[in-house]
């Protein structure tokens, strides 16, 4: 097939593109960009490692955003080699986001896989770092009935107990009160 435009004889016709060359170029431009779009987004190490970088930058809401599509990409295999890092991570900034999603996400990872208590005290201790101290003494709480006079716990005891005064959260106090651990 011949292209068949005509050429102007002014000084703009060397910027003109024949009409099978611009064919070519808006195929294959068309087939790049979607393409482009999907880069690196199902690859869940990509994107937990994202996630991570966004807690570190304190960018909860982003790292929430890396964290949920790396388990997207993993779906119900919790075999997976990301799987507890994207979870963890997730209930990590939802512990800022929404500290009572974070213990639901948590209380169900645990009834599912095998959750050891240092974990109870990270989730716990971000939870009570983000000043929701209500939230945290429930899973310190699970973590106690599960791992009953475990020392992790009951140093995560001591910092929520600590953090709460500190803040003055008589509502906190008044639940470890009432729960034995005061």
């Amino acid at each position: 097939m011949t292209d068949r435009s005509p050429m102007p004889s002014d000084k703009m016709s060397r910027f003109l593109v024949p009409q099978s060359t611009m064919r070519h170029l808006i195929l294959t431009l068309g087939l790049a960009l979607p393409l482009s779009s999907c880069g690196g987004g199902s690859d869940p190490a990509a994107q937990t490692t994202a996630g991570h970088s966004a807690l570190g930058s304190g960018d909860h809401a982003a790292a929430l955003a890396d964290f949920e599509g790396a388990l997207s990409a993993i779906g119900s295999d919790t075999a997976h080699p990301q799987y507890m890092r994207a979870t963890m991570g997730a209930i990590e900034a939802n512990a800022t986001l929404d500290p009572d999603r974070a213990v639901a996400d948590f209380k169900a990872l645990a009834a599912k896989t095998e959750v050891p208590d240092r974990d109870y005290s990270k989730v716990g201790g971000w939870l009570a770092a983000a000043k929701n101290y209500g939230q945290a003494i429930d899973v310190l709480d699970a973590g106690m009935k599960k791992f009953e006079g475990s020392e992790t716990l009951v140093k995560l005891t001591e910092k929520i107990k600590t953090e709460a005064e500190k803040a003055g959260d008589s509502d906190a106090l008044a639940k470890m009160r009432g729960l034995g651990y005061l």
